[in-house]
């Protein structure tokens, strides 16, 4: 089960935002999930971070050969629940950078009742707007 640190949620608090992070942790070595990783030029494993505020509520340790954006459903269906059993009432945004824009976790949040905010990756429609 999944606990959040008590001071994570604050009685007074009536909106927890969840950043959600993929970095490289670069590898030395032939450690087993290596793989390289051409956006970070080097060999790395791509462990997914959660925080709410500066607490670290969910980490991740992931093969580098996906996309950043992997396991995040599954993620907010054991996260949110949590949130949502302290804090009713709140209102819960995710806040991610564009390897997160993907229409399966957009659909999800809508469908939860979770507001997101989600950078579009630079495409040509955007400048001319």
């Amino acid at each position: 089960m999944l606990k959040l640190a008590a001071g994570t949620l604050r009685r007074n608090r009536r909106e927890v935002i969840i950043d959600l992070d993929a970095t490289a942790d670069p590898v030395h070595g032939r450690q087993e999930g290596r793989f390289f990783h051409g956006c970070h030029d080097c060999y790395c494993h791509l462990p997914l971070f959660a925080f709410i505020g500066e607490t670290v509520a969910w980490a991740q340790l992931r093969r580098a050969d996906i996309d950043a954006s992997e396991g995040i459903v599954p993620l907010l269906e054991k996260l949110v629940p949590v949130i949502r059993r302290r804090r009713p009432k709140t209102r819960i945004l995710i806040r991610a950078d564009s390897g997160f824009c993907r229409e399966e976790i957009m659909a999800w949040c809508e469908t939860h009742h979770i507001g997101h905010i989600l950078r579009l990756a630079r495409n040509p429609r955007l400048p001319a707007n």
